[in-house]
């Protein structure tokens, strides 16, 4: 059995490509957060330091392919941290990995690095406007994978994922706010929702993943996304309808001023390209799908 290490595994991604994959692969699970020092489920290493990366790779040997979706401070994005930390880190794991022997590292970023731009995007766009910290952060570092492995002959892989949803219940997310308020029996309050997502439920990104992991051989930018421009309002609406049995209202916040501005949403050709696969995108199986996960 193949074996992989992944980073971010308590994230709404990680989580899914663990439970997509851990029947298939040896999937251990490693962590740069303190609060896993004692976790059997997860593995500790401070990935500020060569040392603790070197103890890891000789604790736990070195896995065929390295799944990094870990990123710190994601609820500060204009966080310093982004391109200081967060960077130096990634730098760190992916020199040593691959001075052992690692072959291919795959680096999961994010839409948000296309930054402000319209309509259909392709992997080799430029950022537009006024990027964050976070976006420049995975920027930065998905240049300097691309570099190094071409410098070493190795595979470094950077998938630009669209926004996702999924079954973390976060309190103050939407997907919350949605459940909470079927379980109360209450009308559904939420903001004014009046913006564009390129949107994906977790599991059909996992898949996503999972495809490229197998499929792709060669130093590459990738979207991962669903193809799609979504209105917030439209996603709530639908949801709404599926989740609700007691015909509760939605109220949205009054939009001031409404946006003409649609963003813009991933061109997936390379990734049929590569893989063959592209999400088949039904909003309604994807909700449904993940109602039944919170309820079971």
């Amino acid at each position: 059995m193949k074996k992989i290490f992944l980073t971010g595994s308590s994230g709404l991604l990680g989580s899914s490509i663990y439970d997509l994959l851990k029947k298939k692969y040896n999937i251990i699970k490693i962590s740069n957060d303190k609060k896993y020092k004692k976790s059997k489920k997860v593995i500790y290493s401070s990935f500020e330091s060569i040392t603790g990366i070197r103890n890891l790779i000789k604790k736990k040997g070195l896995p065929d392919y390295f799944i990094h979706a870990g990123w710190g401070k994601m609820a500060e994005p204009n966080s310093t941290y982004h391109v200081k930390e967060n960077v130096q880190m990634s730098k760190n794991l992916i020199n040593e990995f691959y001075s052992h022997g690692l072959n291919k590292f795959i680096f999961v970023g994010t839409i948000n690095e296309y930054g402000d731009n319209r309509g259909i995007v392709k992997e080799n766009f430029k950022p537009k406007g006024i990027l964050r910290r976070y976006e420049k952060g995975k920027i930065s570092f998905g240049l300097y994978g691309k570099s190094i492995s071409k410098k070493l002959k190795k595979v470094f892989i950077h998938i630009r994922l669209a926004n996702l949803y999924g079954p973390i219940k976060k309190k103050n997310s939407l997907i919350y706010s949605i459940h909470e308020a079927q379980r109360r029996n209450k009308d559904l309050n939420v903001g004014a929702l009046d913006f564009y997502r390129d949107y994906m439920h977790s599991d059909d990104a996992a898949l996503g993943v999972k495809k490229i992991l197998e499929y792709c051989d060669s130093t590459s930018i990738v979207n991962l996304g669903s193809g799609k421009i979504l209105h917030m309002r439209k996603f709530v609406k639908t949801y709404w309808d599926i989740i609700n049995k007691s015909n509760k209202k939605i109220i949205f916040q009054k939009i001031i001023k409404k946006t003409t501005n649609k963003g813009f949403y991933l061109n997936l050709s390379l990734l049929k390209k590569i893989t063959g696969w592209t999400p088949k995108n039904a909003l309604s199986k994807g909700i449904k799908r993940n109602i039944r996960i919170l309820k079971s």
